[in-house]
């Protein structure tokens, strides 16, 4: 199964739900995150998610247009 969590920026919330969602999934979920008008991956997002044991510094913003082939 593959998860796809869609917003506008792709810099955080959405960041934080795909690195989340594959942390707790089985091997059987992959998680995704996109945005409609990607900005780069907020310094505080990757900082917070550091604090809890998730490196996100290595994480890009992709266009939701890169996962229309999965659909």
């Amino acid at each position: 199964m593959r998860v796809l969590f869609p917003c506008t920026g792709n810099s955080a919330r959405s960041q934080v739900a795909e690195a989340m969602l594959n942390a707790a999934a089985t091997p059987l979920v992959q998680a995704h995150s996109a945005g409609s008008q990607p900005k780069p991956v907020h310094a505080n997002t990757i900082r917070a998610m550091r604090e809890r044991g998730f490196d996100l510094s290595d994480r890009r913003s992709k266009h939701l247009s890169e996962f229309l082939d999965a659909l």
